[in-house]
């Protein structure tokens, strides 16, 4: 889905959680995808923009891991 985000407003894709209450979206360019398919947000350039704790404390190993890794590259949002 495609929305407005930040302050100034950046359009973006995003990815729906449908297994919680989260929203991703890219923040980190990909090498694999071109500019103009994927808009990348810049949390620095937001003045509204602030950081969500990842609740995942009680999961290790390689779940942890990965979501590591995914949040490199995609930042959570949650509706206020």
């Amino acid at each position: 889905m495609r929305f407005s985000i930040g302050t100034p407003p950046v359009s973006v894709l995003a990815v729906m959680d449908t297994g919680s209450d989260l929203t991703w979206f890219r923040c980190t360019p990909a090498p694999t995808v071109s500019a103009a398919t994927s808009t990348v947000f810049h949390p620095t350039a937001s003045s509204t923009y602030e950081t969500l704790p990842l609740r995942f404390g009680a999961l290790q190993t390689a779940r942890t891991r990965r979501v590591q890794q995914v949040a490199k590259l995609f930042l959570p949002i949650r509706p206020r």
